[in-house]
């Protein structure tokens, strides 16, 4: 019996092997699938963002022939406008608008980062700051005071606080593009409202804007660098869609989320997988203890 057993285990292991062997390729092909999947959905929801940027700014009377000039109140209200209409949660869509002021000289705006703090009505702008600061800043400690120094632009629908500087216990972060500042606020770490609800969701963000820069150069027509060209055409990430519309040119790339659309997915995967190696490795372990 003993030497049966010893016989039958050691034909078992060597079937493991054989079972592992053969389910790698399934295995490594369902994941690609997956993440295809998921770079794919994020691809159809982009394909929409030019008509849904032209119908909102249309919506709220916004004229070919006037658009908002560089660095005034509605060139930030634009920048607000932007955000909302190519986004279903503010995060999702990330846009450039490349058209021409009232003054007929070429412009571009970009969708926000926009936060929010518990009882405030103004919307604090974050869009100018680099990754690594909006990770700090994201993670800032519960019960931190905040100093926030910027200016305050007020329009007609919004109160946008443009943030060029942001300090925590001593530690300090500056925006890429310089803000006057002629305002100062204070508030708790705790009252901060992101748009993101865990930080996949930023991470998703930050892969995004990544290309922002070299997408800005190319629609504005200047001559990018290498790494620039390869940036933009790399598949390693989601895809983007440029397009026109009567307002100007529309960059958009939608970001994949993948917490929500990659690990749920690979978890039943996973789960389906070990299950079936299991089942037949045990059926195999029978079939040889019997022999």
């Amino acid at each position: 019996m003993k030497k049966r057993f010893s016989k039958a285990a050691r034909q078992t292991m060597l079937a493991a092997a054989t079972l592992a062997l053969l389910f790698a390729p399934f295995v490594c092909f369902s994941v690609q699938k997956i993440r295809t999947d998921a770079l794919d959905s994020a691809f159809l929801w982009t394909i929409h963002t030019p008509h849904d940027v032209e119908t909102f700014l249309s919506e709220h009377g916004l004229r070919p022939d006037s658009m908002p000039v560089s660095g005034t109140p509605d060139w930030y209200q634009l920048r607000v406008f932007l955000s909302i209409a190519s986004c279903n949660k503010g995060w999702d869509t990330s846009v450039i608008l490349q058209y021409r002021d009232a003054q007929g000289n070429p412009t571009v705006q970009r969708s926000g980062l926009f936060a929010s703090c518990v009882d405030s009505v103004y919307s604090l702008d974050f869009t100018d700051f680099a990754a690594k600061d909006l990770r700090a800043l994201y993670a800032c400690p519960s019960g931190s005071s905040i100093q926030l120094y910027g200016k305050l632009v007020t329009t007609e629908y919004d109160k946008i606080i443009c943030l060029n500087r942001v300090c925590i216990d001593g530690t300090e972060w500056t925006a890429q593009t310089p803000v006057e500042e002629t305002d100062h606020y204070e508030i708790r770490s705790d009252d901060l409202r992101w748009n993101f609800e865990n930080r996949a969701e930023l991470e998703s963000y930050l892969d995004v804007v990544k290309v922002f820069p070299a997408a800005t150069k190319e629609l504005c027509g200047e001559e990018l660098s290498r790494d620039e060209s390869e940036l933009l055409t790399s598949r390693d990430g989601p895809s983007y869609i440029r397009g026109s519309i009567s307002y100007g040119t529309v960059f958009a790339r939608h970001a994949v989320n993948w917490h929500d659309d990659l690990f749920p997915p690979l978890r039943s995967l996973a789960l389906r997988t070990a299950a079936l190696y299991l089942l037949l490795l045990f059926a195999l372990y029978r079939f040889f203890f019997r022999e």
